[in-house]
């Protein structure tokens, strides 16, 4: 489907099932090195209300390769800055928004879909503006704890805002770059903070696949049955 031209590239699906209300947005984030191709390859298997949009990282790593921010890997875990994390948020949310008016969405039914770094950006939105994301898919990724940490120092962390925030989370247990270990703190962390979570580790590495992507797509098609029923789902 042909997209606008708005601040970032995208790709779009729109929604092939006709409502008689605005449609709901899924915002899908890429991994680093990847671009918005990666999640889009698996549209075909989520909801049809749903207006699906890929869109692509700010930073040309090289040709077809793009990241959200700035990334050092180390074995602390303390691989990006608070400051390089805060203006790609910044980004997505003025994104959003142009997402909204240029579509046509329902700006009360925004969900999020990121992948490795992608996740990690979703989970930087969903930290911050919880009342405006109605649920969290976040695949393989995470925020490390000194960042979360120094989020919370600078009260960046909407704590009660996060309370019953539906989020889904799938980590695979042979994952050699985010390993199992930090899903399971990202996990316990999520509890803490009284998310609505559905918390599943799947037989693979560092990877997209259709398993996956399909428990993704049959929990995203239960929030939106849910959201008949409630503005923000509770499922």
């Amino acid at each position: 489907m042909q997209s606008k031209i708005l601040s970032l590239v995208h790709q779009i699906r729109k929604p092939t099932v006709e409502r008689s209300k605005k449609s709901p947005l899924l915002l899908m984030l890429h991994s680093i090195f990847s671009n918005e191709e990666e999640l889009m390859s698996f549209v075909h298997m989520i909801d049809g209300r749903f207006c699906v949009v890929s869109a692509r990282g700010p930073i040309v790593l090289r040709s077809g390769a793009y990241a959200w921010f700035p990334m050092k890997f180390k074995k602390s875990g303390n691989n990006c800055l608070l400051k390089d994390l805060e203006a790609c948020r910044f980004l997505l949310i003025d994104f959003i928004d142009e997402l909204i008016e240029a579509y046509g969405l329902d700006s009360k039914q925004i969900y999020l879909m990121g992948f490795s770094q992608g996740a990690a950006i979703s989970f930087s939105l969903a930290f911050t503006i919880p009342s405006r994301i109605a649920g969290v898919v976040a695949i393989n990724g995470r925020l490390g704890n000194t960042i979360i940490n120094q989020m919370c120092e600078q009260n960046l962390v909407d704590s009660r805002g996060l309370e019953s925030l539906p989020t889904f989370v799938a980590f695979g247990v042979n994952d050699p770059i985010v390993s199992i270990v930090d899903g399971r703190v990202t996990r316990d962390h999520l509890q803490k903070l009284r998310v609505t979570l559905d918390y599943r580790e799947y037989p693979i590495g560092h990877e997209l696949n259709s398993m996956v992507i399909e428990d993704s797509a049959t929990w995203l098609s239960s929030q939106l049955d849910c959201s008949l029923r409630s503005v923000i789902p509770i499922c």
